[in-house]
């Protein structure tokens, strides 16, 4: 099966840690499209959203504490999209235990939500981590 989520170039961080982070992020997201598409269970798709939803809050907690150690100076909004995605994947998995279906306008969400934050977003705080050292 395609990929819904290839991983381009232009994604690359410079980072080795965040760029493993964010390429483990569009696989997780992938197994997700496969386990919709092939109908699988309802415990697979709540196993692979839960996998998505802790990976992701792994990532943020990862990228947080650099933020901290480096007074990074634009944490607060950064974090706050972090905590937006966060409740609106918690919303998605409500909606999905109350209703045992996954719509796929979640698959819609994710794709413009990681693409649009590590193209934008995580671009910001490159050159804090780059004059600290990071690889």
């Amino acid at each position: 099966m395609e990929n819904l989520l290839e991983w381009k170039e232009e994604y690359a961080m410079g980072f080795e840690q965040i760029d493993s982070q964010h390429r483990k992020i569009f696989n997780i997201i992938n197994n997700l499209n496969a386990a919709l598409k092939e109908q699988h269970g309802k415990d697979v798709i709540a196993d692979t959203l839960n996998e998505l939803v802790q990976y992701a809050d792994y990532h943020f907690k990862y990228e947080e504490v650099m933020f901290a150690e480096f007074h990074y100076e634009g944490s607060v909004e950064h974090i706050a999209e972090h905590n937006a995605y966060c409740e609106k994947m918690a919303r998605f998995i409500l909606e999905n235990k109350e209703t045992n279906t996954l719509p796929y306008r979640v698959l819609d969400f994710l794709i413009e939500w990681w693409t649009d934050h590590i193209t934008g977003s995580d671009r910001e705080y490159i050159q804090c981590f780059k004059e600290h050292g990071v690889k």
